[in-house]
């Protein structure tokens, strides 16, 4: 795969709007413990399942962290980024979804607000092609730095394939202000985004049902003019045996965005299991 620099600069590497929650107005929904959706047709249990074998299948490679926002590679593939205040399970949730495919040392989440420093990007796909590429941006908040805030923002003003953007928000805390002014940042940029509530496990059920209408209420709120709404809520809970929840919901919705099917994926050569 080739990826494009911003000052025409290539790089080669072998293998390489606006969505949620719930208001008073009726309107069609699909309600799950860990999504709330509208004016799209859920995936059902098979779309699911199928979205979580195909990415247990992906062939995954880590690009590499960039600090340099003049050196952000362009890429021919669908980007999707994930966004969040420090602390928030941005790197937790990444390497929870390529668990299966990405190598232990590769993997990376801490409990220290702020550790990821730099943008990180991951190449997703078949033995042979990228199919897009996931994108760690470092956390804003309690523990950020202004450089890495400018990062954020010169990241938005040079990556031209970013067809999605999950803003995550911490379930225990809920919505402040910075990711209202961070989704607005996504708008000006005209890039969608969804919501993404983590840490469900420390809620309870009743509190976790409050965090998915809030969450729609901003959503809709903020576009009202969308047909499209979607909002998820997830939990990773790190035991002897890692539980999670949520993440089927959030599989599904990426490769939505990326414009692929997992049941026609499935059927290609390319999708066998990753040898890592």
């Amino acid at each position: 795969m080739r990826i494009i620099g911003r000052r025409g600069k290539s790089y080669n590497n072998s293998c390489v709007k606006n969505i949620f929650s719930y208001s008073s107005r009726s309107y069609s929904k699909e309600v799950s413990r860990s999504a709330l959706r509208q004016g799209i047709d859920g995936p059902g249990s098979i779309g699911l399942g199928e979205a979580r074998k195909l990415f247990s299948l992906l062939h995954v490679t880590k690009l590499g962290h960039f600090d340099n926002t003049g050196d952000i590679p362009q890429f021919a593939v669908p980007q999707i980024a994930f966004f969040g205040r420090t602390n928030a399970g941005k790197s937790t949730l990444i390497s929870t979804l390529l668990a299966n495919s990405l190598p232990k040392r590769q993997r990376e989440g801490s409990k220290t607000p702020g550790s990821t420093r730099d943008i990180a990007f991951y190449s997703a796909g078949g033995s042979r092609a990228s199919k897009f590429v996931l994108t760690d941006i470092p956390g804003y908040g309690y523990g950020s730095t202004p450089d890495q805030r400018e990062m954020i923002v010169q990241f938005l003003s040079k990556s031209l394939n970013v067809l999605m953007a999950y803003i995550l928000i911490d379930a225990r805390v809920g919505l402040k202000s910075v990711d209202m002014q961070v989704a607005k940042l996504l708008d000006s940029n005209a890039i969608r985004w969804r919501l993404v509530g983590t840490k469900a496990d420390r809620l309870k059920e009743v509190d976790r049902s409050t965090v998915l209408h809030e969450l729609m209420n901003f959503s809709v709120t903020s576009h009202p003019h969308l047909q499209e709404q979607e909002v998820f809520l997830t939990s990773i809970k790190i035991t002897k045996t890692k539980k999670v929840s949520g993440l089927d919901e959030l599989e599904w919705s990426i490769l939505r965005s990326c414009g692929i099917s997992a049941n026609e994926a499935l059927r290609n050569p390319e999708f066998k299991r990753a040898k890592i």
